[in-house]
């Protein structure tokens, strides 16, 4: 046995020193190939645990409630991977939205509807500029802090809110841009308010507050704007009754929607975990090209 393994060492040796060129570009494809895995689970880890600490930060109050197919996990998650838009035949509505808001114990609901839109403002065009239709209770459920000017009101509907980085393409302007009009299509808002940067572009809401318009979502309604609510935000008054709660928003829903669970209310830290299966079934695909 001894003599065998000299001898395979041996051999071994010896073509490594015939081949130097090849044998230096199968270490160096080894070492890429683990550095990439190595890489990939890190980066993915991380994301899953950034949206993770951000539902914890904001509190055991949280509930969400979000489209659901139900289908098998895998087909759910590659549906995700390919869609243009994860949510397109979401069925929540604003209807939806006030039927939980009348619930005892809720304390703030808001809806998330994201469409696309050109917007012009003077000389300036931002085409596919990210626009999300919602209520003046996003602000307390995730929140949202204004550099200057007010958030949205119920009472004017054609304002709007502008992030940081949406401001500056849009106004020429990243701190100034309260009073400024602007149109989408061929309706005319005013900005009311300017939103802080925030430094969580990666959120649970896939919303990056920093290049988003926020209008009423009332408003796009009568202006006859297509969109479709993406997802339901809402905080209990308490958490003791978070479970309960999320029992009452489930039969609400069941009764508004005549008994089809399309959809899914989730809390705490069930709320991250949509993204996290997202990521690791990602995470799976790319480290298995690594390897190859």
């Amino acid at each position: 046995m001894a003599l065998l393994f000299r001898t395979h060492y041996k051999l071994a040796k010896e073509s490594i020193a015939r081949n130097r060129t090849r044998s230096f570009l199968t270490c160096l494809g080894i070492a890429v190939g683990v550095a990439s895995i190595t890489l990939i689970m890190s980066l993915t880890g991380s994301i899953r645990s950034i949206v993770a600490n951000q539902v914890n930060t904001m509190g055991s109050d949280l509930i969400v409630v979000r489209p659901a197919k139900h289908t098998d996990t895998v087909g759910v998650l590659v549906d995700g991977l390919t869609a243009s838009n994860q949510y397109m035949t979401s069925s929540l509505n604003l209807g939806d939205v006030e039927a939980i808001s009348k619930l005892d114990d809720v304390e703030a609901v808001a809806p998330i509807a994201a469409l696309t839109a050109t917007l012009t403002a003077d000389e300036r065009t931002v085409s596919s500029a990210n626009v999300i239709g919602t209520t003046k209770d996003l602000a307390s459920i995730q929140n949202l802090h204004l550099m200057s000017g007010t958030f949205l009101s119920d009472k004017v509907y054609n304002n709007a809110v502008v992030g940081k980085d949406l401001s500056l393409k849009l106004f020429g302007t990243s701190s100034e841009a309260v009073g400024k009009t602007f149109k989408m299509g061929e309706e005319r808002f005013i900005v009311v308010g300017m939103l802080e940067e925030t430094d969580d572009p990666i959120n649970f809401n896939n919303v990056d507050f920093n290049n988003t318009m926020l209008v009423e979502a009332n408003y796009l309604v009568e202006i006859g704007s297509n969109f479709q609510v993406q997802q339901i935000n809402v905080r209990a008054k308490t958490t003791d009754k978070l479970d309960a709660l999320k029992g009452q928003i489930n039969d609400t829903l069941e009764k508004e929607k005549s008994g089809d669970k399309n959809y899914e209310v989730l809390g705490g830290n069930e709320i991250s975990h949509p993204a996290g299966s997202l990521l690791a079934i990602v995470s799976g695909m790319l480290t298995l090209v690594a390897g190859i």
